[in-house]
């Protein structure tokens, strides 16, 4: 028998005006109606109803950047040199922690040990819960290069032809390569390049002929603009675009995933810090939200990530809002329709439209006129079955 879900309002995340005093019907795991409760059929009278009258009812967030087997919030380096039992068993916590923050979709962007491939399968059996999950199996990197927590070595066109073509066969629906440096706690350029245009085509070319997208973490310089040129799908990270290279991004169909929870967020903690990782959050937050600015500005596609800060996918849409100069509006759609285009689901999830997946969270207030509101999740249903409700 079919479900109603009544809200106060409802944000398709289509971008359509919100639908007032209305319902999403779900029966199964599928969405069958969305409108006005009195547009409903007359049979609905009769359909058990989930009433959530006093909340606004959205599509469930997208995290597009993050990685179950690590927590930001700490010394990364130091978990991943963990037995490989005890960094798979932090998937558990975080995905639960990830699933009651309202994402019920997340691609996980590189996991040590083929981490990944066992947790989506445990994901998709029920063993635990959490989000849907696109994974990218092991992260290419190369000698010498940034990454060296979490990636696997692989260098010149050949054998990284042979490692891409080894994660597919492991179930990557993602591949993901470090060209750049990055925020870590050694190499602290993040505008050193480390795979060359073959190199990064190599690994394009080899997916993209198995229908499978390529993200790279690229801050800036000639590495990212090497990535954009090479055809990568998604550029990670990009704080030090340059028009150039979001006009790059625009011809080509590149978007960007913007990640600046990671960098922005008070995380009050007392651990020592290592001096280049303080001097590259610094930079970013001196210039926070010009990249997802410059993309707009271009006509380039814009969605989110945690980078691993788990639970504060809400506060990452907030940052869209206030240092990318989005809309609540824009950054909800950033947050559910784009970020289901830009990982290739938009078949499945990213809006409340009929025939689509379930996948609906409930939040107190109503996030158009504070978008803080949207940490105020009540309600998560991941196709059709109720994991989240507050009483």
């Amino acid at each position: 028998m079919p479900v109603i879900i009544k809200g106060e309002r409802i944000l398709d995340g289509t971008g359509a005006a919100p639908l007032l005093d209305a319902g999403v019907v779900v029966e199964g795991d599928t969405i069958r109606h969305v409108a006005r409760l009195a547009d409903l059929p007359a049979a609905a009278a009769t359909w058990e109803t989930i009433d959530l009258s006093h909340y606004t009812i959205l599509p469930g967030l997208i995290d597009v950047h993050s990685h179950l087997c690590m927590d930001a919030m700490g010394d990364e380096w130091q978990q991943m040199r963990q037995p490989p039992l005890d960094v798979a068993l932090r998937a558990v916590k975080y995905a639960r922690i990830c699933l009651a923050s309202g994402v019920t979709t997340m691609r996980t962007v590189g996991e040590r040990y083929f981490i990944d491939v066992a947790y989506k399968q445990a994901l998709e059996d029920g063993t635990f819960p959490g989000p849907h999950v696109l994974i990218s199996t092991r992260p290419l990197i190369a000698t010498n290069g940034f990454g060296d927590h979490i990636g696997f070595v692989a260098d010149g066109p050949e054998e990284i032809r042979k490692v891409v073509r080894g994660n597919l066969k492991a179930g990557a629906d993602w591949i993901k390569v470090f060209v750049t440096g990055g925020g870590g706690n050694t190499k602290p350029s993040s505008f050193q390049q480390f795979y060359s245009l073959d190199e990064i085509r190599a690994a394009v070319d080899v997916a993209h002929s198995f229908g499978i997208r390529v993200a790279a973490h690229a801050h800036g310089g000639p590495g990212m603009r090497a990535a954009i040129e090479a055809g990568v799908d998604t550029i990670e990270h990009g704080h030090y675009v340059t028009d150039d290279d979001v006009a790059l991004m625009a011809e080509k169909g590149t978007a960007l995933v913007a990640t600046q929870t990671i960098n922005l967020f008070d995380r009050g903690s007392d651990r020592p810090v290592a001096p280049t990782l303080l001097e590259h959050k610094a930079r970013v937050k001196r210039i926070a939200g010009q990249n997802v600015k410059k993309a707009r500005e271009h006509g380039v596609r814009v969605t989110a990530g945690t980078d691993a800060m788990h639970g504060l996918m809400p506060v990452e849409v907030e940052y869209l809002v206030t240092y990318g100069g989005l809309t609540a509006m824009e950054a909800i759609v950033a947050a559910t329709k784009t970020a289901a285009e830009v990982c290739g689901v938009e078949q499945e999830t990213g809006t409340l439209e009929p025939n689509k997946r379930a996948d609906i969270i409930a939040v107190e207030g109503n996030p158009l006129e504070d978008i803080r509101t949207l940490q105020n999740v009540r309600f998560v249903m991941k196709a059709g079955q109720v994991l989240v409700r507050s009483k």
